[in-house]
């Protein structure tokens, strides 16, 4: 049975634990809401930019954009996995690293090559072991993208699959379904399929002939796509660190009741047992 003074140690030490959760709750919780702000900023951006490149595909022959086709069978596929930066976030980065090897690991039983680019560090941490000869680079790369870092690593993956180094570019990252639930998801970049458009009224005039446009509308939308996930990821990251610091503040909170339960039933039957002692002890002397 712990001594009092164990018991003491463990409820200061779980205490102490209970107020760096609550903290980091309460700093994931300041930091989802800012994220959550920008991922719905890049929205309007985003839409705007895929219904005109869906006004310029409506009026050239896509056929003739390599960057709409699949490349030959011999080349191999690029994945482009997003995930976390840091730990204590729950399952966030578990369940993302599960998929990748999942996929990773079908290819491999195929016998087919591969080639992976990780941005974070948790994914990267996770995967260079396993699947190091797959790495284009053997560092994790931020996985919060700038506008300016989007559109660098748009055209670095634009250049790669047109040049017909991959036979396809893909995404698999954190879908933020909601606050409490963020889903692996793959999502394909290259070769660009377009979805259907919404129907909307608005037309664009332009100043540019438009193959010329398309050429520069494709790789912006491209870098959009990747800008608005990594915002997203971002914002998933926060959300499943503070679902996970709140379970911990909650988790505590119970560890210290069942030790403060613990600690004064041990402390009662310690006074209780001293008594026994001292009226035992002035009995013996009576007697």
């Amino acid at each position: 049975m712990a001594s009092l003074q164990d018991l003491r140690t463990r409820l200061r030490g779980v205490k102490a634990t209970q107020k760096i959760t609550q903290a980091m709750k309460m700093v994931a919780a300041a930091k989802l809401k800012r994220a959550t702000d920008r991922v719905h900023g890049s929205q309007p951006y985003a839409a705007a930019l895929a219904g005109l490149v869906h006004q310029c595909l409506a009026e050239v022959n896509a056929a003739d954009w390599p960057i709409l086709r699949s490349a030959g069978a011999d080349e191999y596929p690029l994945y482009v996995v997003i995930g976390g930066e840091r730990g204590l976030c729950g399952a966030f980065n578990n369940n993302l690293l599960r998929e990748v090897r999942r996929t990773f690991r079908r290819h491999r039983a195929l016998n087919q090559r591969w080639q992976t680019l990780c941005l974070g560090k948790k994914p990267f941490d996770g995967l260079v072991r396993e699947f190091a000869n797959s790495f284009l680079i053997r560092e994790p790369r931020a996985s919060s993208l700038n506008p300016v870092e989007a559109a660098e690593l748009a055209q670095k993956l634009v250049d790669g699959f047109v040049s017909g180094r991959y036979s396809s570019i893909n995404l698999i990252y954190n879908h933020m379904a909601s606050a409490i639930k963020q889903d692996p998801t793959h999502k394909a970049l290259l070769p660009l399929h377009m979805p259907e458009p919404a129907p909307t009224n608005d037309r664009f005039e332009y100043s540019d002939p438009k193959p010329e446009l398309l050429a520069q509308l494709l790789t912006s939308h491209l870098a959009a796509q990747l800008y608005s996930i990594s915002l997203e990821n971002a914002a998933g990251e926060q959300a499943a660190r503070m679902v996970a610091m709140d379970n911990a503040t909650r988790n505590a909170g119970k560890m210290i009741s069942r030790l403060s339960l613990q600690y004064n039933r041990q402390r009662q039957a310690n006074i209780t047992r001293e008594i026994i002692e001292i009226v035992s002890g002035a009995g013996a002397q009576a007697g």
